[in-house]
């Protein structure tokens, strides 16, 4: 069961048939972020789960997080374009 998802385009430059998508659900009981690219192979529209992605328990989120927050601190500092 989704909990809630939202999707990213993957590869905007190349192709609309991939997407990130993130959702928040229950698997084997257990509430997770599931980060996976969704593609739509060539016959059909509809897009599938791939392979591609990761499983993040929800008691794991602050450290996943803050990864995040520490990669984009490092992303928009100044000295990172230079």
């Amino acid at each position: 069961m989704t909990l809630k998802m939202t999707r990213f385009p993957k590869n905007m430059m190349f192709s609309e048939k991939e997407e990130l998508r993130a959702e928040v659900k229950n698997l084997r009981g257990r509430q997770v972020v599931d980060l996976r690219v969704w593609a739509a192979p060539k016959v059909y529209e509809a897009k599938w789960p791939t392979g591609k992605g990761l499983l993040i328990p929800i008691s794991r989120w602050p450290e996943f997080r803050k990864m995040l927050v520490d990669l984009g601190t490092e992303i928009e500092a100044p000295s990172a374009h230079e």
